[in-house]
Parts: structure tokens; sequence; C-alpha cells
């Protein structure tokens, strides 16, 4: 994040085509906010556009209330034969790879840009010919730079920031969390029809009569799940 406080979200169509558009994301996607995106997604798609991109490497910050307002769009995308793809910036990349598994179609498409290298300096070559003192060299060499002053409004902001970091980290985590145990109780689901299909032909596992409450545990402990 730039600046002290959080930018507003905003969201605006760059470019529009037959069947693609480019939308401009800059600010904060988190559950106050979504509905911006949400209100140009929505007058988007039902126009006849199935792919488009989101350009964010303008965005401070993405929450997993906004993570799901472009699984959303993605979802709607990809019914329609198309996808979106996001251009995150660095942070924001960094949440939706924890989120978001890679090489997923049910989820949207995450192009990070390379970093621009900083701009090296030459160093400053002294004039030939010119001979300095002894008394001079020493007198230079002994002066040492003056520390800066501690900013102690920005410690604060960076506190507070790697504070709500490390809570959307959290909120991330269990919502992986519960994703994996919806995931496993349809897995058991899966198996008990399995194996009844199966039982024309051979007879009843006994693992047959776990497979239900393990699926009724996990689906217990996915709706327990709490950041």
């Amino acid at each position: 994040m730039r600046t002290g406080h959080r930018r507003p979200l905003s969201a605006r169509i760059a470019r529009i085509g037959e069947q693609a558009a480019t939308v401009v994301v800059t600010g904060t996607l988190d559950r106050s906010t979504r509905h911006v995106l949400q209100t140009v997604l929505s007058n988007l798609i039902p126009s006849g556009i199935v792919h488009v991109l989101i350009e964010a490497t303008e965005l401070d910050f993405c929450d997993v209330s906004g993570a799901r307002v472009l699984e959303e769009a993605h979802a709607l995308l990809y019914a329609a034969g198309g996808a979106l793809t996001m251009t995150p910036s660095p942070p924001v990349a960094r949440m939706l790879e924890l989120l978001w598994p890679r090489h997923e179609r049910a989820f949207p498409n995450v192009v990070t840009l390379p970093a621009v290298a900083p701009v090296r300096h030459l160093p400053t070559m002294r004039t030939l010919g010119v001979k300095r003192g002894r008394a001079s060299a020493k007198k230079e060499s002994a002066i040492t730079p003056a520390r800066p002053p501690i900013d102690t409004a920005a410690a604060i902001e960076r506190s507070r920031r790697l504070h709500h970091h490390a809570e959307t980290l959290t909120v991330i985590a269990c919502e992986q969390v519960r994703r994996s145990c919806q995931a496993l109780a349809a897995l058991h689901d899966a198996f008990v029809i399995t194996h009844h299909v199966q039982a024309d032909t051979s007879p009843l596992r006994p693992c047959t009569a776990t497979h239900p409450a393990k699926a009724e545990a996990f689906r217990a402990r996915a709706d327990h799940v709490v950041a």
C-alpha cells in the first residue's frame, strides 16, 4: 500500500470489444467495496463478453470476499466458453496463490507481470590529476553519515498493515480447510455410490458402512471452521 490510508475501490472499463473487455481495478477490494466491481462485471458479462482481463497492478489489497466476486464472474465466463484473467499486484498475487490452486480451470487465471529492475547509478569518479591532502582525507573519513530520524507514524502504520495481512492469511487458511473438508466429504459420498454400484457383481466391502459417517464428519468440520 502506497499511502497511510486505504484507497477506495475503483473499477472502470478501459477497453471493450465484441467478446473481450479490460477492466482496470485500483484501491482496496474487500467486503465493504466488492459491490463496486460486482456492478461493473454484472453489466459487462450479459452484453456478450466472454473474456475479461482485470488489470489490478495498482490493487492494494484483496480479501476472500473480493476473491469470491472474481470467482463468480469467472464461473459465468467459463460457462460461456471464456475466462477471467487477472494481473494483480505482488502482495495480492501472493494471497491469491494461497487461495486459488494453479492450473485449475475453476479459478481465474493469474498472470504475474515481471518486476522492473531498479536503475543502477554509476559511481562518481574523481577528477584525474587532483591530489588530496592527508588531513583532508582523514577529516572526510572521520565524518559518519547521520542516521535518519525514525518515522513513528509510518512504523505504526506498517505494524497495522502487517497485523491486517496476518488476519487475512488466517481467513484464507480457514477457507482452504473448509474447502478441503467439503472435498473429502464429497469423496466419501462417491465411495458409497461406487461400492453400491459394484454390489451387483461383488459383495459390499467392510468399509462401505464407514464412508457415510466419515462424509458427515467432514461436512460438520467444514461448517465449524471459523477464522
